[in-house]
């Protein structure tokens, strides 16, 4: 089981112009998982995020298959790092 460290969220806050004028300002925080190795994993991408480890968890922390087993079922064909190969 994966434990989730930080939920993914954004960030609203007032922020302010030089000349004093506030303004709104948002921004994205992923989610940061423990690997199943014990490293922790931010999840920059909804699709594929690789491990240390060559564990691989899609955006909502779900452990996957290696990308290279992906072939079979998709068609796609991918590197030993998740990058599909064309």
């Amino acid at each position: 089981m994966v434990k989730i460290i930080r939920k993914p969220r954004t960030v609203r806050e007032v922020r302010y112009h030089s000349d004093g004028k506030p303004y709104n300002h948002s921004h994205f925080e992923p989610p940061i998982i423990e690997c199943a190795c014990g490293v922790e994993l931010t999840l920059w991408n909804s699709a594929t995020n690789e491990c240390v480890c060559n564990r691989f968890y899609n955006g909502l922390g779900q452990q996957l298959a290696h990308p290279k087993t992906w072939e079979c079922e998709t068609g796609e064909r991918f590197d030993d790092h998740g990058v599909p190969i064309l």
